[in-house]
């Protein structure tokens, strides 16, 4: 396994299917538990639609490790889940959010 992951990363949640694009691992860090990693919640591929292997590790601030396994997908496999893929989005602090939808601001 290399660790030569290429972002973003493409992360499907197996429980519901969903495919979320990750353009770092802090945002990957941000969004993700280590319980659900630890549990193979997840599988992961990299931009270049290599396997990217999920672990985690200590310490808590980089909790999350990922590396670059030697498989991939195919082209058309490849195309087909980046198609169906969403750009992870940082949430909004509650305040901007709040004042947003009060004033439009």
């Amino acid at each position: 396994m290399s660790d030569d992951v290429c972002f973003p990363v493409f992360v499907l949640a197996r429980d519901c299917g969903e495919v979320t694009e990750y353009s770092s691992l802090t945002a990957m860090q941000g969004y993700m538990e280590a319980v659900d990693v630890e549990g193979n919640e997840y599988d992961a591929w990299d931009g270049e639609g290599f396997v990217v292997r999920l672990t985690v590790s200590t310490p808590r601030s980089a909790w999350l490790r990922v590396g670059r396994a030697d498989s991939r997908l195919l082209e058309q496999e490849f195309a087909e889940l980046k198609a169906k893929s969403k750009p992870y989005r940082e949430p909004e602090p509650l305040l901007s959010s709040l004042r947003h939808r009060l004033f439009g601001k």
